[in-house]
């Protein structure tokens, strides 16, 4: 189930906490919430207790493949900004697409767009609990 759920989801640990990837930055996972729902919808429903969830997370949580120092977390240069869509980097004036193996937990909620030699940002109506 653990390595179920490493391969399938992107996420990592810092400290006792998780992160998971979504829309273009991770989030925390206050107490496992949103993997113990992923876990229960995976597992048959007469094993879903309390106990059981947390040990799976508990497990989840330990896995060394997953553990992230603070200096990996937002390790880009401090001279790019981070945007919804990726990275602008001020230096050099091009952005810079990221991956989900870039560790942002940090950005502009709106994406970047760039019209007549300047930095646009598009306000998006943004939806509870994003």
């Amino acid at each position: 189930m653990v390595r179920y759920l490493m391969e399938t989801m992107c996420m990592f640990v810092m400290g006792r906490e998780l992160y998971i990837y979504r829309d273009g930055c991770y989030y925390l996972d206050q107490d496992g919430i949103k993997v113990k729902a992923v876990v229960s919808k995976l597992i048959p429903e007469k094993f879903i207790t309390f106990r059981c969830l947390s040990a799976v997370y508990n497990l989840l949580i330990e896995q060394q493949e997953l553990q992230k120092s603070l200096e990996e977390l937002n390790a880009y240069p401090p001279w790019w900004i981070n945007f919804k869509n990726g990275m602008f980097d001020v230096r050099e004036g091009n952005f810079v697409s990221i991956s989900q193996n870039t560790c942002r937990s940090t950005r502009f909620l709106m994406p970047w767009i760039w019209r007549y030699g300047r930095i646009w940002m598009r306000r998006e109506k943004i939806r509870a609990g994003s």
